[in-house]
């Protein structure tokens, strides 16, 4: 199914959700006085990795040529055929490289639809032909929503990459298969954080068949869902990014998939704007409820859809990066990069899912350059 039926499917089935208390995080300080929102600690082991469509599937590519034992890779869905990653990781596996990878065991679906098939299954065939060890996702999820692509975990050499795209030939090019489209924002972050590393290995072998409890991850930069009260041990998605819109002081850039108008998380975004933060959003047309759009610009936010790589191209990219960047000139700065969709509560509450905040100076120079672009280049609302 592609990412824009799945999509579809995924506004229809999120259901409201009662509305619950929401509360920021106590959050740490980057400069001895300021809170930082979202509670992110200064880190200097996550970098800037790619942005796509610009940097194509390369740069990718290249990231998994460099494991030397194991590359577990966790997708919701990886769209077959897809010949350069097939290559990729068949040349891995033959070079004597563990590759796992698990898909997610459920699509979404349309109510009222038939129900579509789950091309995962049979994808697990092809990649098992070519040596991958390939699972499907625990079942008790809504979906299996992260993306990441961990290399040599327990060694002194391991490093993940924190995506929020799929590993889909679409994600990578500006020559995009939807009519209308001139490609897929995305980005993503490489971590070398030692902890960080070792906690999200220590989730992906709870979430391998035939599955396990998880571990209670007190890591500031990672962001985990599901967050919803129903799971133990709970993830800090809600808390995370409740957080940062409760504590940006000066602005909040923030990209938007899709916006329901009974997102838990659309009212704080709105209180920001209305205290008198600055709020930018980019997301796709057709994607913010009109109830939400109408919210949002009269609290003061500007609303942009349909960006561009450059102004004069003829198509829009479809916004899939789920980024926010917090106070991007100040002391604070932090920048957020991961697979949740912050205005669907099921991603929040009931999916596996898992972010990073960075509050380097790099790397948020990096994103707030890239909204601004596509800022510049959307269509005010």
């Amino acid at each position: 199914m592609s990412v824009r039926t799945s999509t579809l499917a995924k506004s229809v089935v999120v259901a409201a959700v009662a509305a619950s208390t929401v509360f920021a995080a106590s959050a740490c300080s980057s400069n001895g006085s300021q809170p930082v929102p979202g509670g992110a600690t200064p880190q200097s082991d996550i970098k800037f990795a790619t942005l796509q469509p610009n940097d194509g599937f390369t740069p990718v590519a290249d990231y998994m040529n460099t494991a030397k034992k194991t590359i577990d890779i966790v997708m919701y869905e990886t769209d077959l055929p897809f010949p350069q990653l097939m290559t990729t990781l068949e040349a891995a596996v033959k070079r004597g490289v563990k590759v796992r990878l698990l898909l997610s065991s459920k699509l979404y679906q349309i109510p009222g639809k038939p129900p579509v098939p789950n091309h995962n299954v049979p994808d697990l065939e092809a990649y098992r032909k070519i040596g991958v060890d390939a699972q499907l996702s625990r079942p008790e999820f809504s979906n299996e929503h992260q993306k990441t692509i961990q290399l040599d975990a327990g060694t002194p050499e391991q490093r993940v990459m924190v995506c929020d795209f799929n590993l889909g030939a679409s994600y990578f090019s500006d020559k995009s298969p939807y009519p209308g489209e001139g490609g897929t924002r995305g980005m993503s972050l490489i971590d070398t954080n030692k902890v960080d590393n070792d906690t999200i290995a220590a989730y992906y072998n709870a979430d391998w068949p035939p599955y396990s409890a998880w571990p209670v991850s007190t890591q500031a930069n990672l962001v985990w869902a599901p967050s919803g009260p129903n799971w133990s041990p709970q993830g800090n998605a809600q808390t995370v990014l409740t957080s940062m819109f409760n504590n940006a002081q000066n602005n909040l850039d923030v990209y938007a998939q899709m916006i329901p108008k009974d997102a838990i998380l659309l009212q704080p975004l709105v209180d920001a704007a209305k205290r008198g933060v600055k709020v930018r959003v980019v997301g796709n047309k057709g994607g913010i409820d009109p109830v939400a759009l109408d919210q949002l610009k009269g609290a003061g936010a500007q609303v942009v859809v349909g960006p561009k790589m450059t102004a004069s191209d003829p198509n829009p990219l479809y916004v899939h990066t789920k980024t926010i960047i917090a106070d991007a000139e100040g002391p604070t700065a932090v920048a957020f990069v991961g697979s949740e969709n912050p205005f669907l509560d099921d991603s929040i509450l009931n999916e596996r899912e898992l972010g990073l905040l960075t509050t380097e100076s790099a790397n948020v120079s990096k994103i707030e350059s890239t909204f601004n672009s596509d800022f510049s280049t959307g269509t005010p609302q």
